[in-house]
């Protein structure tokens, strides 16, 4: 008797995990994952660097794979601090509906490239996004796995994003041009401009890249901060910490 779809779901999840098992956190067929909903998503990714993605799957149905993938943007996961804005809509080939479970269906699943499925990303509004914007893509799960991975950063986001790192940084060079410009006491713009191996031209323009360094490292440490690595002190890495 051929597996169940949420047995197939199962297999797919750990099949997924598998690929990248250091990296993110896949939860299949799992209850009480969403904040105010009963209905457990048939896939969902957490991705640590990125926001949670989840696979809405379906055996033939394409209209259902479509509309329970819509109904989850929007939704909170427990497990994850941001929104799902991503969810793929996933229909399984006859060659893994026929299979009835264990070895053989998550063989199936690793050699199969008849999956086909779409993309659906929140967007400003109530704008959905939707790859293609037509039929549907198709190929093994490594493709779907690389799917999922890129929409675990959503494109929009990532340009509201680089928006705010572009104001914040000009934000910060008129900053520094009020405080530290030539037309004031010790004049720092030139002594950075000299560190960087520019000039401090008067557009600014070696300003906002002293700024996009510092905030560049503000960046990278925070990250690290995040990974609990720690950062030892110049001090500390020329052998004079104390004991």
């Amino acid at each position: 008797m051929p597996a169940r779809e949420d047995t197939i779901n199962v297999q797919l999840g750990e099949v997924l995990q598998d690929l990248r098992p250091n990296s993110w956190r896949v939860l299949a067929e799992v209850q009480r994952t969403l904040r105010g909903s009963a209905k457990r998503p048939d896939v969902l990714i957490i991705e640590p660097a990125g926001w949670p993605v989840v696979i809405e799957a379906e055996r033939e149905n394409y209209a259902s794979a479509e509309k329970d993938a819509l109904a989850r943007l929007g939704e909170s996961v427990k497990e994850a601090s941001g929104a799902i804005e991503s969810a793929i809509a996933l229909v399984y080939p006859p060659d893994v509906r026929e299979q009835t479970g264990g070895r053989a269906l998550r063989a199936t699943l690793r050699e199969t490239d008849g999956l086909e499925y779409a993309l659906y990303t929140a967007t400003s509004g109530d704008l959905v996004e939707r790859l293609p914007e037509s039929g549907w893509l198709r190929g093994n799960v490594r493709d779907l796995a690389m799917l999922a991975q890129r929409a675990s950063i959503p494109a929009p986001r990532v340009e509201r994003l680089g928006t705010i790192l572009e104001q914040g940084v000009v934000a910060a060079a008129g900053e520094f041009t009020a405080r530290h410009g030539s037309h004031t006491a010790g004049a720092l713009g030139p002594q950075i401009a000299q560190l960087l191996g520019q000039s401090d031209d008067q557009a600014g323009q070696t300003r906002r890249m002293a700024m996009t360094v510092l905030i560049n490292a503000l960046i990278f440490h925070s990250a690290l901060a995040d990974a609990s690595f720690a950062v030892e002190s110049a001090t500390d890495l020329a052998g004079g910490g104390g004991g």
